[in-house]
């Protein structure tokens, strides 16, 4: 379940945009490099969600996999 959470994390980081300016975030950035605006964590609630779809992508690749 680690590595779940870590892909999670990745995708979440590839995907960050300021919600000021929009500008595309560095993966761990903190501030916008754009406009100098703070970045807020992502919530416990999304991580959460992003966790179950990813676990629920893997389980379906596996019975896929089954039946190929």
């Amino acid at each position: 379940m680690a590595w779940v959470g870590g892909a999670v994390a990745a995708a979440a980081a590839a995907s960050r945009r300021c919600a000021y300016c929009g500008n595309q975030l560095d993966a761990f950035a903190r501030f916008c490099n754009e406009c100098g605006h703070e970045v807020p964590k992502p919530s416990k609630y999304t991580v959460l969600i992003l966790s179950a779809l990813v676990a629920i992508s893997f389980i379906s690749l596996f019975i896929t996999m089954l039946f190929i």
